[in-house]
């Protein structure tokens, strides 16, 4: 498993909001570093499966070295980028162990 040398900063709360309003970027460097430890360690994983291309989008999750994959029926978004704020809400908790809204 991937272990980045980045670590969460009290100064990273400010890139909640940074993608909040642009997940699609561009994004700053400290938004950057975030993202990559978000996307790139950790035991359990978030992401998107397109089911109908350009329209329709189901969250995933992924655990595991094998990366299994379980699908949430329940979290289906028609809009990619409420989707994309979606993944970086549950990857801040499963982070920090705590939310932001």
């Amino acid at each position: 498993m991937f272990v980045s040398r980045y670590q969460l900063q009290e100064e990273d709360k400010t890139t909640f909001d940074e993608f909040m309003k642009n997940p699609f970027g561009p994004h700053s460097p400290r938004l950057q570093r975030v993202l990559n430890l978000f996307r790139g360690c950790g035991e359990l994983r978030y992401g998107l499966l397109c089911t109908k291309p350009h329209q329709e989008w189901v969250l995933i999750t992924m655990r595991g070295p094998e990366l299994s994959i379980e699908i949430h029926h329940e979290c289906v978004f028609t809009n990619l980028a409420d989707a994309e704020r979606e993944i970086f809400r549950r990857r801040w908790k499963y982070q920090t162990n705590q939310g932001l809204c």
